[in-house]
């Protein structure tokens, strides 16, 4: 599983194998002592306090482990998704529109080492006319209708 979530909700839901190309709101690390802490326990804080979640090690301002605008993703992530793409018999596409870059060069990796390509989004995208399967309607109602068929 390839995300760009940040909110654990595919582990949530029993995904075991989860890449997170953003990152993750689950927990925050101080960017000087690189102490990590539990981000819902951040949160709460914040909410209580009304005040930015400070390191209680060095007394500095922890950031959340999320990818920010204009920050590079995570080299280990980013190398292990472009690992996953070469060697993938098929990828399948749950609701994306395939907009955003680098993420959306990760299908086309998996297409020039011959995988077959799903999409399912309600948009069209860059990619539909090299995919396999298309299916232009809202995730959320064709996923249960593939399981309860038994399709995949």
């Amino acid at each position: 599983m390839i995300t760009q979530n940040i909110d654990g909700l595919h582990q949530k839901a029993g995904s075991k194998n989860v890449i997170e190309l953003h990152g993750s709101v689950l927990t925050a690390t101080c960017p000087f002592c690189q102490r990590t802490v539990s981000g819902e326990k951040l949160l709460e804080e914040l909410l209580k306090n009304d005040l930015l979640p400070i390191c209680q090690v060095c007394d500095r301002i922890i950031k959340p482990d999320v990818i920010l605008y204009e920050e590079q993703l995570p080299q280990q992530a980013w190398h292990q998704a472009e690992m996953e793409m070469q060697k993938a018999s098929a990828v399948f596409i749950a609701g994306s529109s395939l907009e955003t870059y680098p993420a959306n060069a990760l299908p086309r990796t998996a297409l020039s080492h011959g995988a077959k390509l799903v999409i399912i989004t309600l948009s069209q995208t860059i990619l539909d006319r090299y995919a396999d399967v298309v299916i232009h309607e809202d995730v959320t109602s064709v996923l249960p209708q593939l399981i309860d068929h038994r399709a995949f």
